[in-house]
């Protein structure tokens, strides 16, 4: 008699194979620091890049996360020729997408000024 584990559908890819495991979700990280207290007291956070010091300021993203951003443009040696470069950093506080809001909900603006007839 052969015993085995049988798989849900869910454990097939399109192709119609079978997974070995079954992948378990972690749960999901919460955040520590409420939104209003973190943008009240988060600092800005210094980053260095080739030894050159920048500083990432404490941001509230589209997305509803909060954490520090930085964004510019540095030239870095690379060998005997320089070479520019943009730096794009998003350090993201995990979780904080998922806290409530601070702020009121945008509106849209539908009316259009019209000249004077």
């Amino acid at each position: 008699m052969r015993v085995g584990v049988v798989l849900p559908p869910a454990c097939t890819t399109p192709a119609g194979r079978r997974f070995d495991h079954v992948r378990i979700q972690n749960p999901q990280t919460e955040c520590p620091i409420s939104r209003s207290q973190f943008l009240a007291e988060a600092k800005s956070v210094e980053v260095v890049i080739n030894g050159v010091p920048m500083v990432a300021e404490v941001k509230e993203f589209s997305t509803g996360s909060f954490g520090w951003h930085f964004g510019d443009k540095v030239t870095i040696k690379v060998g005997d020729t320089l070479v520019k470069c943009q730096v794009g950093l998003t350090v993201t506080c995990i979780g904080s997408k998922d806290l409530p809001k601070n702020w009121p909900k945008r509106r849209r603006c539908c009316a259009r000024a019209t000249a004077p007839a």
